[in-house]
């Protein structure tokens, strides 16, 4: 309900009724209140802030404000503290308050600079250029020029640290397409391509391994299957006919198998051979 509240409100301040913003925002404040949602207390009355300066009551927009900033401050919200103090610096530049304009200005940008760090040390040389101007001159123009151009380096910088991501997101992306196209490429050069079983290569190097690893306890049996006047049906049918019945069986002695048995096929001069590996056979 506090979160309908506090839209409806920032909704009738863009439609420009205010009065109607503030009953909502009130209400929004007193349920926040009583759930204990400091986030949200702080959102409305930085909202209540904005509104009171758009309608030039600075008085209740600079006590708005400050709720605001001292509720981020007790929560540790840096990110609300930031926002606060960029409203404060137009609350006081409205006003005509150049000088804690200038001081709310630089508690902003030292809280953004210090959650950028390293990336913004050029920003950290600007802000102390700027506000050498802001002092020596406290001009209302200067003043703007010099908000619109922190605003900038610090949105240059940004932009920066997402397309730095992005390259590392692409890399990892063609890593992983690299290294799973091999596992596939390597799964397809073991296959038979007409049974989809183990080729040729690939079943008599699985026996090998499987002879060479020496465990008693444990009994396999390979069993070759040649099919009987095979050629013939070549002969009388076709190779197409051919290649549906060394499918057809191979589906059936797939059947008969478990998930640990293994079944290749000779292929070249062997077209219709067979190597049937049962593992752990009792």
């Amino acid at each position: 309900m506090t979160h309908v509240e506090l839209g409806l409100g920032k909704a009738n301040i863009g439609l420009g009724r205010y009065e109607m913003a503030t009953a909502y925002l009130l209400n929004g404040l007193d349920t926040a209140a009583q759930q204990n949602n400091n986030h949200i207390r702080s959102d409305i009355f930085l909202t209540l802030a904005q509104t009171y300066l758009d309608r030039r009551l600075y008085s209740a927009s600079l006590k708005n404000a400050n709720s605001a900033l001292d509720i981020a401050k007790q929560t540790g919200d840096v990110q609300m503290q930031a926002q606060v103090l960029k409203t404060l610096s137009s609350i006081y530049e409205t006003k005509g308050d150049l000088n804690q304009a200038l001081i709310s200005y630089r508690e902003y940008a030292n809280i953004e600079l210090t959650t950028f760090n390293q990336v913004n040390r050029v920003t950290l040389s600007a802000i102390d250029h700027a506000a050498v101007e802001f002092e020596q001159q406290l001009k209302l123009a200067q003043l703007t020029e010099q908000n619109q151009q922190q605003s900038a380096l610090l949105n240059k910088a940004k932009q920066r640290r997402l397309m730095y991501n992005l390259i590392i997101f692409v890399l990892i992306g063609v890593l992983v397409w690299l290294v799973v196209s091999r596992q596939v490429d390597a799964k397809k050069a073991s296959r038979d391509g007409l049974t989809g079983t183990l080729n040729r290569a690939a079943i008599i190097n699985h026996i090998k391994q499987t002879m060479g690893y020496q465990n008693h306890s444990i009994k396999n049996v390979l069993i070759l299957l040649d099919l009987d006047k095979f050629k013939n049906i070549n002969d009388a049918y076709g190779h197409p006919s051919g290649d549906k019945a060394l499918k057809h069986v191979t589906s059936i002695i797939s059947e008969f198998l478990v998930e640990e048995d293994v079944l290749g096929r000779l292929g070249e001069r062997n077209l219709s051979c067979f190597f049937v590996l049962l593992m752990n056979w009792t």
